[in-house]
């Protein structure tokens, strides 16, 4: 079987076999990748079907896109992705009001829908570390 299939055009396209392997092969590729251990939860590593609850310290962003993605740099420079519930933020003014703002997290690691760690509280962090 030839790996490119002719068309009427001149540029060739793949054949459906082989194109089903490439989708199939970037689908598990991520999953091969090994992770470096604590990389989400700022040296924290979860054991599996543990929930583990983890205290961090950092700024807090807000990176817009089609949603409001937010993140933790400690000062270590480790980037931790955080799924936070908004309501959580409001007592401390909302989100814009915490954004790019020094605070303290608490909550559990997670791999899903990707690797962060699912806030259960957050404040203002005014110890300055």
């Amino acid at each position: 079987m030839p790996l490119l299939a002719p068309s009427a055009g001149l540029r060739p396209r793949l054949s459906a076999p082989l194109l089903c392997a490439a989708l199939l092969a970037l689908a598990v590729a991520p999953s091969c990748v090994p992770r470096r251990a604590g990389a989400a939860t700022g040296g924290q590593s979860a054991v599996a079907g543990h929930t583990q609850e983890v205290a961090l310290r950092g700024v807090l962003s807000l990176v817009w896109g089609a949603e409001v993605r937010y993140f933790l740099a400690d000062s270590a420079g480790r980037n931790t992705e955080l799924l936070v519930d908004e309501e959580l933020m409001r007592p401390h003014g909302g989100p814009l009001k915490l954004d790019r703002t020094r605070v303290a997290v608490t909550g559990v690691p997670v791999r899903e829908p990707r690797e962060a760690v699912r806030v259960t509280s957050i404040r203002p962090d005014s110890t300055g570390r």
